[in-house]
């Protein structure tokens, strides 16, 4: 097989991967069509053969690439009652999808509670605690809809709640933050 690099002087260049191949044939080229310009290996790796005989053989050591790492949401669960609270002068939390957003309002930067299975429906916060707890709405297929409690220090689960069979409409903290109740669409 050959690739045409150039044109060659009295033909006019197509770009076939083979002078000879006519224009026919070009349709059964490669499972996307016809071959459209030569290919070429970048030139960076034509003058390292050792470091591809190392990537072909498996001796190089690319390392692991790292995690994606979720650093910024935009937008919030609208539905959610409340959408936002705020748990300090400086500091507010949202719902976004089957997060819990807590930005600083003067930086931006967010941190994130994770731990929900669906949307969530409401939130609610405990100054006297440093507590806040959120509600969802019911996974389909769950047997029941979950409530989680988080700190708001450092932003992590603390516990999680799962009785109510229907989602989660309200939640609030009462008695000083002592007691958290929470509100579903069961029947009972």
């Amino acid at each position: 097989q050959c690739i045409v690099t150039a044109p060659t002087s009295g033909s006019r260049f197509l770009g076939y991967p083979c002078r000879a191949m006519a224009p026919s044939r070009a349709a059964s080229v490669g499972a996307f069509g016809p071959v459209r310009s030569p290919v070429f290996a970048p030139s960076v790796l034509s003058d390292m053969p050792e470091a591809l005989a190392a990537l072909d053989d498996g001796r190089a050591d690319c390392g692991k690439p790292e995690e994606p790492m979720l650093t910024q949401v935009h937008g919030f669960h609208a539905a959610a009652r409340p959408a936002a609270v705020f748990v300090s002068e400086r500091r507010m939390a949202f719902a976004a999808g089957v997060l819990v957003v807590a930005m600083e309002l003067e930086t931006r930067r967010q941190e994130f509670v994770y731990g929900h299975s669906d949307s969530i429906t409401c939130l609610a916060f405990s100054a006297a605690q440093s507590l806040g707890a959120s509600g969802q709405v019911r996974r389909k297929g769950a047997k029941t809809a979950e409530v989680l409690l988080w700190s708001t220090d450092d932003m992590k689960v603390c516990t999680s709640f799962r009785y109510h069979q229907a989602d989660i409409v309200a939640i609030c903290f009462v008695q000083g933050g002592e007691v958290l109740v929470t509100v579903a669409a069961d029947r009972d």
